[in-house]
């Protein structure tokens, strides 16, 4: 059964995929069918953001809908997002903006998120700053070199946004 974080997650997705795509007359028709037997459709669900204090992070992926989709769904749940396209962007601002937290894409062009990884661990303003690494292509051993690399966490693509966000107050809250 979907809750309210599913049910938040998958409209992210749907209205960027909408928006992106031109979906907008898929979606009527879509809600339309949603309620054959009724003249009007349901109240939405009450949804509010988790007050968690915020905290600031560093968003690193160069795919357009990935980091839209993601830094929608980190700004609902009151997190402040920069995005950096590539490694050298991870890097320059990791340093000058100093985030609460990173989220590394592993595959990014210019510099990938391993060589990132290892760069920012050998800062001494970023060496201890949480890194969650991200890989659409997981390959065995993906999970141990980014960890090597200086990631305190890893996911694979599909990733559970809220597990993602369970990981992230885990690293900043507790």
């Amino acid at each position: 059964m979907l809750d309210n974080q599913d049910l938040i997650a998958t409209s992210v997705l749907y209205d960027n995929l909408a928006v992106k795509e031109n979906l907008a007359p898929l979606k009527k028709l879509i809600e339309a069918a949603s309620y054959p037997m009724l003249d009007f459709a349901p109240p939405p669900p009450i949804i509010t953001p988790v007050s968690n204090g915020g905290g600031h992070i560093l968003l690193a992926e160069d795919n357009e809908f990935t980091a839209e989709t993601m830094s929608d769904y980190l700004h609902f749940h009151g997190f402040h997002v920069n995005l950096a396209r590539n490694g050298y962007e991870v890097i320059d601002q990791a340093l000058f903006l100093k985030p609460n937290l990173i989220i590394m894409d592993i595959q990014m062009p210019e510099l990938n998120g391993f060589d990132a990884m290892l760069r920012l661990r050998a800062e001494s303003a970023t060496v201890t700053t949480p890194i969650i690494a991200l890989t659409a292509l997981a390959m065995v051993g993906d999970r141990e070199r980014c960890l090597a690399a200086g990631a305190n966490a890893y996911f694979s693509k599909p990733l559970s946004l809220r597990q993602l966000i369970n990981t992230i107050q885990t690293f900043l809250f507790c």
